[in-house]
């Protein structure tokens, strides 16, 4: 099969910005980390200190995966009170 000028699809200026916040949100699941995190996080509500025991990394990289899920609209960050 040949495939023509006309059959691609080509992408305006404005919609190049909107391919890359896709990838971005798919890249953030593409990691067995963050994967683990937003399971463990679908029970509830969960402090950084118990995330960084369930998945048994440092505090600075655990929290870089968080800013990452976050970043990407996953999952939401609160200050403790």
């Amino acid at each position: 099969m040949m495939t023509t000028t006309a059959d691609r699809v080509r992408l305006l200026p404005s919609q190049v910005e909107g391919v890359g916040v896709v990838a971005r949100f798919f890249r953030a699941l593409a990691d067995p980390t963050r994967l683990r995190l937003l399971e463990f996080l679908l029970d509830g509500e969960h402090t950084v200190t118990e995330c960084v025991a369930y998945i048994g990394l440092s505090q600075g990289r655990v929290s870089t995966h968080l800013s990452c899920l976050a970043d990407c609209g996953y999952v939401q960050v609160r200050r403790a009170e």
